[in-house]
This record gives structure tokens, C-alpha cells and sequence, in this order.
């Protein structure tokens, strides 16, 4: 059976709309994905950052690499669960609170050099191959 953990690191990483190339660089760079065993963590934070590039908003990276690939997890798991509120997970609202997310988390900004210089990666490796032997 495939497991897969998706990671929304919207609060994690953050970019301002006057972004740095070489975190745009360093975002691109990420893969899309980690995986050990039958264990999967999507790096769903990069299509956040990465919709934001060059001083505009593209809807369709969040349409297509974000809501797309597990529309299933967004509309029925996670819209449901968060009631009124779980309208941010339906494909309009995932536009929507993804287009005006850097401006409203301005503080989120100063939390970007730290983390952008975490080895996020291995880290998660780490806690996947601790999951994966203890079967999970």
C-alpha cells in the first residue's frame, strides 16, 4: 500500500513580490519530491513561492501543481474538515488564498533567510526512514 504525505510549507517559506533571484533559484532547485520506501512528502511550498516569480501572480502553477495532482485530498478531505473555513482548500480558494498569501504574512518574510539555509531535505529523509522501518 502507497503512503504518501502531502506538506503544505506556505507558513515555511515566503517571498515578497521585489523576491531575490537566488531564492527563486534555491526554491526551483528543490525536488518536487522526497520519497523513501512507499513513503512520499510532496514539497508543495515550491509551487506557492515559485506562483509569485517575476512580480506576478500565475494561477495556473497553483492550479497545476498543487490542487491537480490531488484534487481528491483538497475538495474531500481537507475542505470538509475545516468547514466554513476549508473553502481555501477548493480550487478557487486555493487561488485566491494563495495570491494575497505573501501580503498578508509580511512577518513570515523575516523567517526566510533561516530557513532558506535549512537542509529541509535531509531532514525530512531522516524522519521518512524512521517511518519507513517502523513500517508505516
Amino acid at each position: 500500500m502507497r503512503q504518501t504525505i502531502l506538506l503544505i510549507f506556505s507558513f515555511l517559506y515566503t517571498i515578497s513580490y521585489g523576491q531575490d533571484k537566488t531564492l527563486i533559484q534555491k526554491v526551483s532547485n528543490l525536488e518536487d519530491s522526497i520519497k523513501v520506501g512507499n513513503l512520499v512528502i510532496y514539497n508543495a511550498f515550491k509551487y506557492q513561492v515559485l506562483s509569485h516569480q517575476n512580480n506576478q501572480y500565475d494561477t495556473s502553477i497553483i492550479v497545476d501543481r498543487l490542487y491537480k495532482p490531488h484534487p481528491e485530498l483538497w475538495d474531500s478531505c481537507l475542505a470538509l474538515i475545516f468547514g466554513d473555513a476549508g473553502k481555501m482548500f477548493l480550487q478557487t480558494g486555493m487561488i485566491e488564498w494563495n495570491r494575497r498569501l505573501f501580503e498578508k504574512q509580511p512577518q513570515l518574510l523575516k523567517k526566510l533567510d533561516t530557513l532558506s539555509n535549512l537542509n529541509l531535505d535531509s531532514l525530512f529523509n531522516s524522519h521518512l526512514e524512521n517511518l519507513h522501518q517502523q513500517d508505516y
